[in-house]
């Protein structure tokens, strides 16, 4: 398993609410340890993309995604960045996001974790950027923060809030990405932070997010840019946030009919 398939598996099993055994937790932390780039690839990957000599730091230092035929790494909702920015940081968060949640303590993941916070600090998608796919970076890096322990729970908001009134004020249509806005990423952080303006944002949009579970996902390898069950997934625990819809919680996804739709009942 690669390491972008391992993080979209790792997920997927953590949206659907399953219990993770210590040797499973363990394995996965040294597949991904073991995954670290070293600073010459570092290096080459930043001339690569002509990374900014200014300080700012906008590409990932410990974890560099892998090769792809040229092609950038899938998000773990099956969306395909358009720009290195999204695609490696999204990667190299998502990866520091599993770590510094299941091994914390760790001296290295410490290391690694302050150095990509004081990284970050630095870059505009970091305290939300509306251009272009920095704003999905932006998302990477809200995940990124509610994983870690203490919070930063003012750098979460400065981060948040702008991300919700842009998804607010897009157009009308509720496809996977508005206004550069990976649409099903930013729900995906909205339970790890249950705050006012996540659970307001879940009410405002639930007759759409019922419309989507009920209407289903295509699923099969056919399907480019979406992966149907994650987000459906996704879409039920975020419904799951309002009262009157936590029984949504324990819903399964199922797939049926010929062409592989995936629903999740929220009736």
């Amino acid at each position: 398993m690669t390491i972008p398939e391992l993080l979209s598996d790792t997920n997927l099993r953590m949206w659907k609410g399953e219990t993770f055994s210590d040797d499973e937790k363990s394995a996965v932390r040294r597949t991904l340890l073991a995954a670290a780039s070293g600073q010459d690839t570092a290096a080459r990957f930043h001339t690569g993309v002509r990374a900014s000599g200014d300080g700012r730091m906008m590409y990932p230092r410990f974890f560099i995604p892998p090769y792809n035929g040229g092609k950038k790494i899938r998000m773990i909702t099956g969306q395909l960045p358009k720009t290195q920015i999204l695609s490696a940081n999204h990667y190299e968060l998502e990866i520091l996001r599993i770590l510094a949640r299941w091994d914390g303590d760790n001296p290295q993941v410490q290391f690694m974790v302050n150095e990509t916070l004081k990284r970050l600090d630095a870059t505009c998608f970091a305290h939300f950027c509306a251009t272009g796919e920095c704003v999905g970076a932006g998302v990477c890096v809200l995940r990124f923060l509610t994983a870690l322990s203490p919070r930063d729970g003012k750098w979460i908001d400065e981060l948040l809030l702008p991300l919700v009134q842009l998804y607010r004020n897009g157009p009308k249509g509720m496809a996977a990405a508005s206004n550069h806005l990976p649409v099903f990423y930013l729900y995906a952080v909205l339970p790890d932070i249950a705050g006012e303006t996540a659970i307001q944002l879940v009410e405002d949009k639930k007759e759409w997010i019922i419309h989507m579970l009920t209407r289903g996902c295509l699923t099969g390898p056919a399907i480019q840019d979406t992966y149907g069950v994650a987000i459906l997934y996704i879409l039920r625990n975020a419904l799951a946030m309002l009262p009157e819809y936590s029984y949504m919680k324990d819903r399964e996804v199922t797939v049926s009919g010929k062409d592989n739709r995936c629903y999740c009942d929220a009736e």
